[in-house]
């Protein structure tokens, strides 16, 4: 595969994001009845969004979060009806392999697609997907769907009962190339490191961007209860993320992260 060269552009200027039928903008545009169009990136005008904030990153991350996204009292009420779910059928802490060790993660998920036989591997682990989403669950899905015009088809949710409980540094594969992370529950601090695509992406940075590159600071802020994070378009080929261990958090979170898998 030939290998895709970024142009050398000046500090204020981003490249241009992948081209995808998924990378959206959140927006006022209805979701489709199967596989979103490719409208271009648009500034957020349905009622209620003006409090978007987009995250200026640089260099092809292209992160929007809503700190409101849900009023906080819903938020509440929406996480103790996802804590209250089969917790002997349904969460379970993954085990991965890193580095030839496998370890049990300290956060328990829980995996729903929207058809059934849907699979799923995690860190090259195969996890178990529920079918169908629970009644309170879709309409939490339906939600996000209005609010960025975009129609998922698979969700994890992500369980830290407190702040000892954390997920480490990682960036998602490029084919979710929209991940929207509904969080509800205590604030935790969200940390995005800057990284360099993977040598087998087809992304070549300028020799000349790569001082650029090294001066990038590690970014984080608080996600509230309530609150939606999207990351879309170059965001995973430059960025990292993780939870980190927040020994002063007592209490539990839920975050849901929704994906487009294919």
């Amino acid at each position: 595969m030939a290998k895709r060269k970024l142009p050398a552009t000046t500090d204020s200027q981003q490249p241009p994001p992948r081209r995808s039928k998924r990378n959206v903008a959140p927006g006022p545009t209805a979701p489709p009845p199967r596989a979103p169009p490719a409208p271009a990136p648009k500034p957020p005008t349905r009622d209620g969004f003006e409090q978007w904030h987009m995250r200026e990153l640089g260099f092809g991350a292209d992160v929007y979060y809503h700190p409101s996204f849900i009023a906080e009292d819903d938020a509440v009420q929406w996480y103790h009806e996802l804590a209250a779910l089969d917790t002997c059928r349904l969460w379970y802490n993954p085990r991965i392999t890193v580095y030839g060790k496998t370890i049990t993660q300290s956060r328990a998920v829980a995996v729903y697609a929207t058809t059934p036989g849907t699979s799923f591997k995690y860190s090259g682990a195969e996890i178990d997907v529920h079918y169908p989403l629970p009644p309170a669950l879709r309409a939490m899905a339906s939600r996000v769907e209005d609010a960025l015009g975009v129609q998922f088809n698979h969700v994890m949710l992500n369980r830290y009962d407190d702040g000892s409980v954390y997920i480490g540094r990682h960036s998602d594969t490029r084919d979710n190339v929209v991940i929207a992370s509904l969080s509800v529950g205590a604030e935790r601090t969200f940390v995005m490191t800057p990284r360099l695509p993977p040598k087998a992406s087809a992304i070549v940075v300028p020799p000349e961007r790569s001082a650029e590159l090294a001066k990038r600071e590690t970014r984080r802020w608080l996600l509230a209860n309530g609150s939606l994070l999207v990351m879309q378009g170059m965001t995973q080929d430059f960025w990292k993320h993780e939870i980190p261990k927040e020994p002063k958090v007592k209490h539990g979170r839920i975050s849901l992260t929704f994906r487009q898998l294919a």
